[in-house]
């Protein structure tokens, strides 16, 4: 399938219904007052122009904090394909109405990868493995759409940036988008994962990652560096 078809099977797929996320805890803070809600709908319907309507591209992850690898979170990505080698994402702990943005990410093909400064290289991690162990998936778009991103992914690398660490299984999270940005990592081996976080994901949005795993294995001569 060319890049070309398999943007546009993407896109048709895009209105698709995502798996049901729980509600967040509430977020400190005063209700709304009329006022603001007046002027939220103002603007919506008089600021038409935005960035967000590029975005167009749904993925859910699992990544890892570098500096505590204990920490690690499930990752709702949205993000706009700038250009064949470039995306740029939004960060969300969910993906239904009050999930918290909670941090950016970076995508760039192998070409722009090997082009970076030797200093900047160890700030991107890999997507092969999480692309081959099916920890990287595209909710609600069928399996032969999917399966073409991920194609298009498999040798490609991120930089993403925790801004808001709103916590996982068995863990809590921050209250407010507190302390230092974190550095995220994916994945690059077998037993990293926390066997519950990946059971909790399938769980929520009705997928299986072995099964997955199995059906993109074709996908492994392409990744760089080579899955370990």
């Amino acid at each position: 399938m060319s890049n070309r078809c398999a943007a546009m099977l993407w896109l048709a797929c895009m209105a698709l219904p995502a798996a049901a996320e729980t509600a967040p805890a509430p977020l400190p803070g005063a209700e709304k007052t009329l006022k603001t809600r007046v002027l939220e709908n103002s603007a919506r319907w008089m600021q038409g122009d935005s960035p967000l309507q590029d975005i167009n591209v749904y993925l859910v992850g699992l990544q890892r904090q570098r500096a505590d690898p204990t920490q690690q979170n499930e990752t709702h990505q949205y993000c706009e394909q700038v250009n064949q080698d470039f995306a740029q994402c939004v960060l969300y702990d969910g993906n239904g109405r009050g999930a918290r943005l909670s941090g950016v990410q970076y995508i760039i093909s192998a070409k722009l990868y090997e082009a970076l400064a030797p200093a900047e290289k160890p700030l991107w991690s890999p997507l092969g493995y999480a692309i081959l162990s099916g920890q990287l998936v595209a909710p609600g778009v069928p399996a032969v759409a999917e399966k073409a991103l991920m194609k298009d992914k498999i040798a490609a690398y991120s930089k993403t940036w925790q801004l808001w660490n709103t916590g996982g299984p068995g863990r809590s999270g921050s209250a407010l988008p507190v302390g230092e940005a974190h550095l995220l990592d994916n994945f690059v081996r077998d037993g990293e994962a926390s066997a519950e976080l990946v059971r909790q994901r399938d769980q929520r949005l009705g997928i299986d990652a072995n099964k997955k795993r199995s059906e993109r294995q074709s996908l492994a001569p392409a990744a760089r560096p080579a899955p370990r």
